[in-house]
């Protein structure tokens, strides 16, 4: 009995030494290549599952740092909105007189010669009567012009509105406006429209119709230049304008019969005679935009001003 008893405490013993040795504290030698292992080798816990996918997280979040910079730099690219000198719009000029002595020459063949036209521009008119202001004035020989498109009349030179007409060396006819826009502080349209069919000479101001007579124009209209904030520069006058004048358009049709929304930028059509955007901001001439090759010179210190 007693070496019953003696062989079930070896026992016990013995298993008690073998469940220890699978413990936590036990290393277990399973091949000479081997190194130590901790636990239970192939049941991974709770804290391996989190270690692992903490290493797995480590690695995409290192991935997505990398997509991350490259948005970033994408993002900067995208907020570099300064101005590129190879995209930036062009700036916007017009042309500044004086009132004294300077003016704008455009070299012009006999452009309306028995023909209807349009001559249109925008206009920042003087902001004080000073008698007869020529705005457009088309020379012919020495002595007159045979188009005008002035400011006041020798008749009414306080009243600060359009008048258009001709003058043929012989008598003159004009259309007197309704608008006063001198003092008017933003630029205006001027359109000045004639129906060789109809005879009729029209003055609209902003789109709107502001006038129109029936007359006869005659013909060799517009002569061998049209001269621009000033009277013929030939004989010496007081009427220069102290005005700003940009996009100025001639053209061979009537372009406009009824109110109209007016561009501010003018386009080229195969009606346009000549047109001068009067944008290169710089320089002594100013270029046609249709390809015509009529030259604009400044004259006598004209300014370039930015709008």
């Amino acid at each position: 009995m007693k070496r019953f008893i003696l062989a079930m405490i070896v026992c016990i013993a013995f298993l008690l030494t073998w469940i220890g040795c699978s413990g936590p504290s036990c290393n277990v030698q399973i091949g000479p290549d081997t190194k130590p292992t901790t636990g239970h080798k192939f049941h991974k816990t709770d804290q391996d599952d989190d270690d692992s996918g903490l290493q797995d997280d480590d690695d995409l979040t290192n991935d997505d740092i990398d997509d991350d910079e490259d948005d970033d730099n994408d993002v900067a690219d995208d907020d570099d909105t300064g101005p590129d000198d190879d995209t930036a719009p062009p700036k916007n000029y017009c042309l500044s007189f004086d009132g004294e002595n300077d003016y704008l020459d455009i070299a012009v063949g006999n452009w309306f010669n028995n023909t209807s036209f349009t001559v249109e521009f925008w206009l920042y008119p003087p902001q004080q009567e000073i008698n007869l202001q020529k705005i457009l004035a088309g020379s012919y020989g020495t002595s007159f012009h045979n188009l005008g498109i002035e400011l006041g009349s020798d008749e009414y030179p306080d009243q600060g509105f359009v008048q258009a007409g001709f003058y043929n060396g012989t008598y003159r006819s004009y259309v007197y406006g309704t608008t006063r826009i001198t003092g008017m502080d933003e630029f205006v349209h001027v359109a000045i429209t004639y129906s060789i069919t109809t005879q009729d000479m029209s003055i609209f101001i902003n789109g709107q119709l502001d006038a129109q007579e029936t007359m006869d124009f005659g013909t060799g209209a517009g002569g061998d230049e049209f001269i621009a904030a000033a009277g013929h520069p030939i004989v010496p006058t007081d009427y220069y304008t102290k005005c700003m004048i940009d996009e100025i358009r001639f053209s061979s049709v009537v372009r406009y019969t009824n109110n109209f929304t007016p561009q501010e930028k003018f386009d080229v059509d195969s009606d346009t005679i000549a047109l001068y955007h009067l944008d290169e901001g710089k320089g002594a001439k100013t270029s046609d935009a249709t390809g015509h090759h009529n030259p604009a010179n400044l004259k006598n210190g004209v300014l370039w001003v930015e709008r």
